[in-house]
């Protein structure tokens, strides 16, 4: 009867230890950032692991998790990386690429035994990686060789996955403006010193010219706030919408209210100076004034836009509501292209327009630049 006890006994241990390595082994693989599947291919099983290029930054992580599959799949097997690209992102596409080739060379295994293919351009771009065994062909692919043609936006060089690496902007600096003759190398510092900006400044487009960046299409700009995580940033910038190129138009209405208290304005501000056009039927005042602002205050005023989320947002229309001001902000580049413009409208208990953020904070940056004029405020 013992004996019968302790063999019923084993079995149930016996069972539960495998139901403990099975869960296991389920919460390992849900646990992996990479999905692993097997898919058929040319009637071979071929392990796959996908991976978005949405989600750049884990991009040098996934080729860690896909090189030691590769490892653990034997020396015979082949690494394949599909990489497909991204439409109008020429320069995320090529830094994918660099990071996930720099993160390779950081595993001691052979470079033959992994192959990096570059695909077509897609509206969404992705990325596979495909293990192949000895003596199988590769999945297929229409290789396709990314041109470095950039949209026509700013586009910040070490602005993916963190990790300053100067080496690795400049090297992009270069090759980028080869290809675009009209983008210039923007060097943004966050300093209020200017005798510490002038200094990073002058090093930093030391650094880049001796690397082979032309100096002619350099320019510096001071951004007038604390230094960041960085000492700069690089940009990619058309030279139409250079910061130093660009004007604001900001538009100001309080409504139709009593000849006393209405005021309607427009400031036109460069980095050059500040135009002020104001209209009131109350206060007799000059029509028009002009201070003088400069790089560094222009800068600021743009910084502060992007920081607090001045943006264009979903149209709410008017839906037959009469009275209220509005504000109005317009950005244009050195072509008087405008790149920006939205509107804003309080009428009622309603919001109207599609111009969104803390634009009382604008409004105030803005009409700072006019101390005199307290009728602003």
């Amino acid at each position: 009867m013992r004996k019968i006890v302790s063999q019923k006994i084993s079995i149930a241990m016996l069972l539960y230890a495998l139901l403990c390595a099975v869960a296991f082994e389920s919460f390992a693989q849900s646990s992996n950032p990479v999905q692993k599947q097997v898919q058929a291919v040319n009637d071979e099983p071929f392990i796959k692991m996908d991976h978005s290029t949405a989600q750049y930054c884990n991009g040098p992580q996934n080729v860690d998790y896909f090189t030691v599959e590769l490892m653990n799949n034997g020396a015979s097997a082949t690494g394949y990386i599909y990489i497909y690209g991204q439409k109008d992102e020429a320069l995320k596409n090529h830094v994918l690429l660099w990071q996930i080739k720099k993160q390779i060379k950081r595993w001691s295994i052979d470079a033959s035994r992994i192959k990096i293919m570059t695909g077509e351009l897609r509206a969404v771009g992705s990325t596979e990686f495909w293990i192949v065994p000895a003596g199988k062909p590769p999945p297929p692919i229409v290789p396709a060789e990314w041109d470095y043609k950039l949209s026509p936006k700013p586009q910040q060089i070490n602005s993916y996955c963190g990790g300053w690496d100067e080496d690795h902007d400049a090297e992009f600096l270069i090759e980028f403006l080869k290809y675009n003759p009209d983008f210039i190398g923007e060097v943004r510092i966050e300093e209020t010193s200017v005798k510490r900006y002038s200094k990073i400044a002058k090093d930093a487009v030391a650094y880049l010219v001796k690397t082979g960046a032309p100096r002619k299409r350099l320019k510096t700009v001071r951004l007038n706030s604390p230094q960041g995580a960085d000492p700069y940033t690089i940009w990619l910038v058309p030279v139409s919408r250079s910061i130093g190129q660009m004007e604001i138009v900001y538009q100001f209405s309080n409504g139709p209210v009593s000849p006393e208290y209405q005021r309607d304005f427009t400031v036109t501000l460069n980095k050059t100076n500040a135009k002020l056009r104001f209209r009131s039927y109350g206060i007799k005042q000059p029509t028009e004034i002009t201070v003088k602002t400069g790089t560094a205050k222009f800068k600021e005023i743009m910084e502060l836009a992007g920081k607090i989320e001045i943006r264009k947002g979903r149209t709410t229309r008017n839906d037959g509501c009469v009275g209220g001001g509005g504000e109005s902000l317009k950005v244009l580049d050195a072509k008087r292209t405008v790149t920006f413009s939205a509107e804003f409208s309080p009428c009622g208990s309603t919001d109207y327009g599609n111009l969104t953020g803390d634009l009382k904070l604008i409004k105030t940056k803005i009409t700072a630049l006019f101390p005199n004029e307290e009728y602003l405020k």
